[in-house]
């Protein structure tokens, strides 16, 4: 049985657009720009229900992104690696680091 994209959120890394799509079959699959997969990993026993990038972007605009500069916010630099979060039908949740390229 093929598996089903259920969510999918983006993260904008330097240069590059990353989009991480949750699966039916329990992985996160991650994409370029160009919705080439760079990544798999199997991450939970069920389906992934929700994925979400640490990054506070709010939006693009003229050529730029729109940062969210609220003061209670925790900013992260270009040195940190984003996290992000994933849930799943088996009632788990997970914190994710991207990080060369891979999802740990």
């Amino acid at each position: 049985m093929p598996y089903i994209p259920l969510t999918i959120a983006f993260c904008p890394i330097e240069s590059e657009v990353v989009l991480a799509v949750g699966l039916s079959d329990g992985s996160i699959m991650m994409l370029n720009d160009q919705l080439n997969s760079i990544a798999t990993v199997s991450a939970h026993e069920q389906a992934v229900n929700c994925v979400a990038w640490d990054h506070k972007l709010l939006g693009y605009e003229k050529n730029k992104w729109i940062v969210n500069n609220f003061p209670h916010f925790k900013k992260t630099t270009i040195d940190e690696p984003p996290l992000m979060v994933s849930g799943s039908s088996d009632g788990s949740v997970k914190l994710w680091r991207w990080d060369q390229n891979k999802l740990t």
